[in-house]
């Protein structure tokens, strides 16, 4: 958290709070984000039997796309996970035959 106004310092973040990566401010409230930050799902496809799907991605992280047939299913199928280079990564899943599979990205 911060303070609400810039002249009584909404912008500088508390002592003892750590990870901020974001901070907004506006009226008499103040945000401050903590933790890591998620990451966006760019251009979904399917074409071809091949569902692909592009990350933005961090060093030292790596990325694994995830899929089930059914909401309903409890587990989800995981796909070799793909080391993270700081730049867009696209993860393919070559078997989609079928376009009722539901997907996700798992970030490691």
């Amino acid at each position: 958290m911060a303070q609400s106004r810039p002249e009584s310092g909404q912008i500088n973040v508390p002592g003892g709070l750590s990870g901020v990566w974001a901070i907004a401010a506006g009226w008499n409230y103040s945000l401050a984000l903590v933790g890591t930050p998620g990451f966006q799902i760019l251009n979904p496809t399917w074409k071809a039997n091949t569902f692909s799907v592009s990350v933005a991605s961090q060093n030292g992280s790596s990325y694994s796309l995830q899929y089930k047939s059914s909401p309903a299913d409890s587990t989800w199928t995981s796909l070799a996970p793909v080391a993270g280079n700081g730049g867009i990564l696209t993860l393919s899943d070559t078997s989609a035959s079928s376009a009722g599979r539901f997907y996700r990205v798992s970030k490691q």
